[in-house]
């Protein structure tokens, strides 16, 4: 009796036919959390410095690079070990033209979420060249004082923005910046690589985290004026987790 789970004439199949293949079975456009330091994603990294060789992912390996010589020399052709520290490889299997590298609200003590971003930005600098699409949780703004006016928060976290800024304009090839905020209402779906801009109208109108981005983007245009910005928008935290 036929197994219909199993195809025994494969390797027999044209090369470009199997590499098709290949190509299909990849997975789409994912969101990659990063961590880095002793408070790791894994626990399988020995805890204290002598650990800290790169950064970590909780973000599923494509199957594809455990099936056969050709299905994983196919794979790497898109998926790289990146985000490795002090010359040491990465272990974190990411596609820098489709995924999205998410910088997110866990981390604590010395190696919270701003310095986590801090980190992989020092650290990082050539992998982070070939990435195309970024995620910045608000908890990497740091906190912002509960005695603060609305206004003052505001304004605070716009500045706190535009820090991140600093960092993000360094990327040559950044096409897209996501902003992600627990009280947002839009979902973000990875798999659409394009975009839809708030208008200026929301943004103008706008007191919280989408607000203070756009006041920051627009110093941030000013200052400078050669940078090409990318794309970007505020998103639902529930579309990371």
């Amino acid at each position: 009796m036929c197994d219909l789970n199993e195809f025994h004439l494969f390797p027999r199949l044209p090369p470009e036919i199997r590499i098709k293949i290949w190509n299909f079975s990849l997975p789409d456009p994912r969101i990659v959390e990063v961590r880095c330091g002793s408070d790791s994603i894994s626990n399988k990294v020995p805890i204290g410095l002598g650990g800290v060789t790169g950064c970590l992912s909780s973000a599923s390996i494509p199957v594809t690079l455990g099936v056969c010589r050709e299905s994983r020399a196919e794979t790497s052709r898109r998926y790289k070990a990146m985000f490795g520290f002090a010359g040491r490889p990465g272990r974190v299997y990411f596609d820098p033209a489709r995924d999205v590298l998410y910088f997110g609200a866990n981390g604590t003590g010395l190696m919270g979420p701003h310095a986590q971003f801090r980190t992989v930005f020092a650290l990082c600098e050539s992998d982070l060249a070939c990435v195309r699409r970024i995620a910045v949780d608000e908890a990497v703004l740091g906190p912002v004082s509960p005695g603060y006016s609305e206004l003052e928060r505001f304004m605070a976290t716009a500045r706190a923005v535009y820090q991140i800024l600093t960092w993000v304009l360094r990327l040559p090839g950044l096409e897209e910046l996501i902003f992600v905020s627990k009280t947002a209402q839009g979902r973000f779906d990875p798999r659409e690589t394009h975009v839809t801009e708030p208008s200026p109208e929301t943004i103008h109108n706008s007191k919280s985290l989408l607000g203070a981005v756009g006041l920051a983007l627009q110093d941030m245009s000013r200052n400078a004026p050669s940078w090409q910005q990318p794309a970007w928008n505020v998103f639902s935290r529930k579309s990371f987790a």
